[in-house]
């Protein structure tokens, strides 16, 4: 029961990504980060990326996935090629936007995936009464000193520990 092996990196690049993400889903880190690495150096190594594998990775992964926005942007570089412009030209009529992303690799850049804890940043502290106070119509000044106040002022925070609240 207890077998160790080494992670098989399949050839296919949607069987890899798809991978990567079913790891991170069961919290294997390590191993999605190994698979994320084979990635980005099947990338950079100069493998040429093929419009059928961004269009199925597209399909099945969804616009907003990283694995298709590295894919969009290593096709972007190359579609000077006249290979790759003529691959990429049959793009034009099933998925349109992935066309126009292909084309134009700022509209691609507005899709960037946050990686880390940098995403964390941008959600904001919201606490009850600031939704009520949002929904009612008022505008409150400090949104923090309000949930600080919520907080701090709520009576469970002032119970003793040998009585029970229920």
């Amino acid at each position: 029961m207890c077998s160790m092996k080494p992670l098989r990196i399949p050839n296919n690049l949607f069987v890899t990504c798809s991978l990567a993400r079913t790891l991170e889903l069961f919290k294997l880190h390590r191993d999605s980060h190994r698979l994320d690495i084979a990635i980005t150096q099947q990338f950079s190594s100069g493998r040429p990326i093929f419009a059928i594998e961004i269009e199925t990775m597209w399909t099945c992964l969804g616009k907003n996935d990283r694995y298709v926005y590295a894919c969009v942007r290593a096709l972007s570089r190359r579609v000077g090629d006249s290979k790759v412009a003529e691959d990429v030209q049959s793009l034009a009529e099933r998925p349109p936007e992935l066309y126009a992303r292909l084309r134009d690799p700022g509209l691609n850049e507005l899709y960037t995936p946050q990686f880390g804890r940098e995403w964390f940043g941008k959600l904001q502290y919201r606490s009850s009464q600031s939704l009520r106070d949002e929904r009612s119509g008022c505008k409150v000044a400090n949104t923090a000193a309000l949930a600080a106040s919520h907080l701090i002022l709520h009576p469970r925070n002032f119970q003793r520990p040998d009585v029970h609240v229920q």
